[in-house]
């Protein structure tokens, strides 16, 4: 599952990107698949009418999941079918981002989740929320069990400050860390960290980017 949500935001997209917002994820009718029934809500459209419930307190999450069906692997958000039309955003602005079409962006860290969360909220966009790991092409060594330790505590914290945002979407752990890597041990690492965010978050599938 992991791999397979590794495709949402890990096509390399960035902002401003507009040609590829149109992409939808899964894009079922190329793989010779049918659509879910769409006389069903469809909670992949920014929908204003509701509350912004993003304040302190009042936070409730949105439960996403991956489900399997007959032709495969679909994304719902609140129960319904969810397509993504998004971009990493960077440094962009999510304002122009929703009003290019949007529904979702991811990001590569949680720096500045707390008002970018909110705002998101606000204009009707999910957030794929990074969670920042070390790389060994920065010098981070997975032989050392106290740095991968205390990574672990770190991330253990940013999930459970996030986790109950409404405008989340999933996780995604770590940025390419394949790129020029030679130690397999980032992997179990990964999945170390996957099964402690299920623990603390079963609302939100969880993800990486892999560099292909």
């Amino acid at each position: 599952m992991i791999r397979w949500l590794a495709k949402m935001f890990g096509q390399g997209l960035s902002w401003p990107d507009r040609s590829r917002l149109g992409l939808s994820w899964p894009d079922l009718t190329r793989q010779g698949r049918s659509r879910p029934d769409l006389s069903r809500p469809d909670r992949s459209r920014p929908d204003r009418s509701r509350p912004d419930r993003s304040r302190r307190g009042l936070a409730e999450p949105i439960p996403v999941e991956v489900v399997a069906t007959g032709q495969g692997f679909q994304l719902l958000r609140g129960g319904e079918p969810y397509y993504v039309r998004g971009a990493g955003l960077g440094g962009g602005s999510v304002e122009e981002l929703a009003a290019a079409g949007a529904n979702s962006l991811r990001t590569w860290s949680t720096h500045g989740a707390d008002s970018l969360l909110d705002r998101a909220q606000s204009l009707g966009l999910s957030v794929a929320l990074g969670l920042d790991i070390g790389l060994e092409r920065h010098g981070f060594d997975y032989d050392d069990a106290e740095a991968v330790a205390a990574q672990c505590d770190r991330l253990r914290e940013q999930v459970g400050r996030y986790k109950d945002h409404p405008a989340l979407l999933c996780w995604i752990i770590g940025n390419e860390p394949n790129l020029n890597y030679s130690n397999t041990r980032v992997f179990d690492a990964i999945n170390a960290l996957s099964k402690m965010i299920h623990e603390l978050d079963g609302a939100h599938p969880v993800s990486y980017t892999h560099l292909t």
